[in-house]
């Protein structure tokens, strides 16, 4: 699988999205986060956009025209060397195949405690390298620091604490 990210004036991605799916064949994905919000002392879980103005494109084959697509109204740029015709490598695309998995939405994120630490197991921070900065145990939530187009970012994620781990299927 192929695998591209655009970013685009944030206002734009829902026509964005279509002219993209009227040219090609390609899966795209607007990445969304649920988080936990507290009202009334209940937990409710909010999806939330997430990297607004980031357009993830999923393919089985290479898209050999992607200046078409960089030429949509409202795409800025496109993410990946010019010279590979903008596919993700590395960690970009590490991260853009852990989205696809999880069909663009980040999930609560399970958690297991080791020693002092705790390590977050089987979702997208599990095999991106992530870090958790802050970890509110009675609210379920941790906010995650990670890299993504060479740029750092912190994201509030839900968490399970779990007292083991998991099996690894």
């Amino acid at each position: 699988m192929y695998s591209y990210c655009l970013v685009c004036q944030s206002s734009h991605e829902k026509p964005i999205i279509a002219s993209i799916q009227a040219i090609t064949s390609c899966r795209v994905l607007s990445p969304t986060v649920i988080q936990r919000k507290w009202v009334k002392g209940k937990a409710i879980e909010v999806p939330h956009p997430y990297f607004p103005g980031y357009l993830f494109i999923y393919t089985d084959e290479k898209i050999e025209d992607f200046y078409r697509i960089r030429g949509i109204l409202g795409v800025i740029r496109a993410l990946g060397a010019e010279t590979g015709q903008f596919e993700l490598e590395g960690e970009d695309l590490k991260f853009a195949r852990m989205l696809y998995g999880m069909d663009g939405i980040i999930g609560i994120q399970q958690a297991v405690q080791e020693g002092d630490k705790v390590r977050l197991v089987n979702g997208l921070f599990a095999d991106v390298v992530g870090k958790i900065l802050w970890l509110d145990r009675k609210k379920g939530r941790a906010k995650v620091q990670f890299t993504f187009d060479n740029t750092v970012y912190t994201l509030w994620v839900g968490v399970d604490i779990l007292e083991a781990e998991p099996d690894e299927k």
